[in-house]
């Protein structure tokens, strides 16, 4: 169920409320992203280790399942948006051509910011929803988040 309410309970993993720890799963990625070579894998390693430690909590485990597959998906993303954009630069490296090089860039950093946006969007609002206790589902990636938390048993 969508935007399901959860009541105000303690984590099994660390002795926090539930909804401090679920909003903790999206802005300490957050703030990881930010390091260079650490942010990308990082990123998704906490959530996916508060998801396997978790015992009790469904709400938290949702919410760290969500998390990890949102910054999954976003370094998937990254990855494959750094290759095109070397194989860009080669490529103009290649050709002697100067604004190749600028154009492939510019590209590749215009989509990885665009990239670090919208996740940075869909995080910020999950983490006021988790804070107020709220199951809220990321559009595709809520949906195998709550299959996968067995959260609707």
């Amino acid at each position: 169920m969508k935007n399901q309410v959860f009541p105000k309970h303690q984590s099994s993993l660390v002795d926090i409320d539930a909804n401090v720890l679920a909003l903790l799963l999206y802005l300490i990625p957050a703030i990881l992203n930010f390091v260079p070579n650490v942010g990308l894998l990082a990123s998704w390693f906490l959530p996916l280790l508060v998801y396997l430690l978790e015992k009790q909590s469904r709400f938290v485990k949702f919410h760290a399942v969500q998390s990890f597959l949102l910054n999954l998906i976003g370094s998937c993303i990254n990855i494959v948006v750094t290759i095109i954009g070397m194989l860009v630069l080669a490529s103009g490296f290649l050709s002697n051509e100067v604004s190749n090089i600028i154009d492939g860039f510019s590209t590749v950093v215009i989509i990885k910011l665009m990239i670090m946006i919208v996740i940075s969007i869909y995080a910020i609002i999950a983490m006021c929803k988790a804070y107020k206790n709220r199951q809220y589902q990321i559009p595709i990636i809520g949906n195998i988040a709550v299959k996968l938390s067995g959260i609707d048993e």
